[in-house]
């Protein structure tokens, strides 16, 4: 099961998934269907539903009340709730995979908000109402990784230990799947981790990460491989950063209320899997890509220096600002290829772009102000750098562009970071 461009792994795609689901003027099968001609309607391949425990008798894989979980949003006061069943949005699943059986595996993300009576047999109780109110059979569960992956269960191995060591399987042994991952609440979910995942568990769960730690790092092992972030603008210093390391691992990570343009080309950027929006339809900007429901992430960042060799000094996170010396990841930037020799610099401290207005730096990359033309002077990894917008080439001041034609002072030796 060797991946492929054109048959990736589920951790080397980034997607589309809708907040809230429940919430937006668009059914789930809209929400769900991609549309070629305007690709940033629908198109998700995640979707959201908060699930509340209303508990009363039932036959564990057998027999359950379908009210015994209701879909809603703040605490009810009454029961049950203005919200519809679970049931109801599996039977909206049920009839759109009806009608396109071999469609890209969804993630469904069921947001635990239920807090009263404690765990009890939560783990029954969810995997007893998913058994008889949707399919088993399309349900890829955790034990189905280990599987696809041609690998053994044995005693002291791990869901997480799995996937970082053997990764996901591809996309097309997944056709026709859904995937369940408990988010919410954090004792019920890292509970139902603890009960027979590995070989009985319908579902996966996620585990919440802060976007303002610069400590956040992925694990090696354990029972989570989703994990979650909500992410704010004001953060992307740190985010941006902190979440790759869980894709080279193979985990899966899922960011929510990303519902401006910036937030979303950032979470791109940083190979985000999930990229949950509110802004499902009439967003030019919320789609992965004009032809497909998925794309594939980027690569490994191309990390290189930008040192001016008419000053011997190093370009920086602070755009007014040069270093004499060499400081990581003050003096790293992030190539990003645009077009034959033209790069965006984003630098790998702050994640803000070198451009044309040389005083300030750019939190986005969305023109030619942001781009760089590299010319060849002759000597090795040698380079004068122009700019896309204003034909100005950078200089060894760095507050300043230099307008006309090249000398020595807007020579750059320029080098990869390993």
């Amino acid at each position: 099961m060797q991946p492929s461009e054109n048959d990736p792994t589920y951790s080397q795609i980034a997607f589309k998934a809708s907040h809230n689901s429940y919430e937006r003027d668009e059914s789930t099968a809209e929400q769900l269907t991609f549309n070629s001609q305007k690709p940033y309607n629908g198109g998700c391949l995640g979707l959201e539903f908060d699930i509340w425990r209303k508990t009363s008798p039932y036959e564990n894989g057998v027999k359950i009340d379908e009210n015994f979980f209701r879909v809603f949003h703040s605490s009810p006061h009454v029961w049950p709730p203005l919200g519809e069943t679970l049931k109801h949005y599996l039977d909206r699943l049920r009839d759109w995979h009806n009608g396109n059986s071999q469609h890209e595996v969804i993630l469904i993300s069921l947001d635990i908000k239920s807090s009263e009576d404690g765990y009890d047999d939560f783990h029954k109780e969810i995997d007893t109402y998913l058994k008889v109110y949707f399919d088993e059979s399309w349900i890829l569960k955790p034990k189905d990784i280990f599987a696809l992956n041609n690998s053994t269960i044995s005693a002291g191995d791990t869901l997480c230990g799995e996937v970082v060591k053997n990764g996901w399987p591809t996309m097309s042994h997944m056709k026709g799947k859904f995937i369940f991952c408990l988010s919410g609440n954090k004792g019920w979910k890292t509970e139902y981790t603890m009960h027979d995942l590995l070989t009985e568990r319908f579902c996966f769960s996620d585990s919440d990460k802060p976007d303002d730690d610069k400590s956040v790092a992925p694990p090696e092992s354990g029972n989570f491989v989703f994990f979650n972030f909500h992410i704010f603008h004001d953060h992307r210093g740190v985010w941006m950063n902190t979440v790759p390391p869980f894709t080279n691992k193979n985990l899966i990570v899922r960011t929510y209320d990303v519902d401006s343009e910036d937030n979303w080309r950032s979470c791109l950027q940083a190979n985000v899997s999930a990229i949950s929006t509110n802004k499902i339809s009439h967003h030019s900007w919320a789609k992965v890509s004009d032809t497909h429901v998925y794309k594939l992430k980027n690569g490994k960042p191309d990390k290189r220096f930008i040192k001016n060799l008419g000053n011997n000094e190093y370009r920086t996170d602070r755009a007014t600002h040069m270093s004499d010396t060499f400081k990581n990841p003050e003096c790293v930037f992030i190539f990003e290829h645009q077009e034959n020799n033209v790069y965006a610099f984003r630098n790998a401290k702050n994640n803000e772009y070198l451009q044309c207005n040389i005083t300030n730096m750019s939190p986005t990359n969305n023109g030619n102000c942001q781009r760089w033309e590299l010319i060849p002077t002759g000597g090795a990894d040698e380079f004068y750098i122009k700019n896309k917008e204003n034909g100005k080439y950078l200089t060894k001041r760095a507050s300043k562009l230099h307008d006309g034609t090249p000398g020595s002072n807007e020579k750059h030796l320029i080098r990869s970071i390993t």
